[in-house]
């Protein structure tokens, strides 16, 4: 899901879209074997999901590469996606961290394991009429948006 994060931070960090041959770390029979540069990516992809976590920030350092290579997509008019297993947040606290660092997006934008997990109970679980939560404040606030009632454990 890194999106071939590493060559798409060097490439960035300087925004030279050059024709530089970049390896691709895995093929298959969707895919060329070689990517070449800044340019290719670009006009061969519409839609990027990007982890957040490790990618727009470390602990409390901005990555700053991977924000300049979502201004670039962005730029470009590519679909932009995040997704994340990390249940401590709300796609909302997400929205707001990603804000926090130089990239504005919509909540439904935002893939959060806990949103999944709210999504799922009330669109296939209907008769669900109040969940025992074991787990961080990303899910409890997750159920109050979809309006499910829960316990806290």
């Amino acid at each position: 899901m890194e999106l071939y994060m590493d060559e798409i931070r060097s490439l960035c960090s300087s925004m030279d879209l050059n024709d530089e041959v970049i390896e691709n770390p895995k093929t298959d029979n969707k895919m060329d074997n070689k990517i070449n540069g800044v340019k290719d990516i670009l006009n061969q992809y519409n839609c990027f999901f990007f982890d957040m976590d490790g990618v727009f920030w470390r602990g409390s350092e901005t990555i700053q590469a991977a924000v300049e290579a979502f201004k670039l997509l962005k730029a470009n008019n590519k679909k932009v996606y995040f997704v994340t297993n990390n249940c401590t947040r709300s796609r909302q606290t997400y929205v707001e961290k990603l804000k926090g660092v130089g990239v504005e997006t919509p909540k439904e934008n935002v893939f959060a394991a806990s949103s999944i997990v709210a999504e799922y109970i009330k669109l296939k679980h209907p008769e669900v009429k109040k969940a025992y939560v074991v787990g961080m404040k990303g899910i409890c606030d997750e159920l109050d948006e979809y309006g499910i009632p829960y316990l806290d454990s």
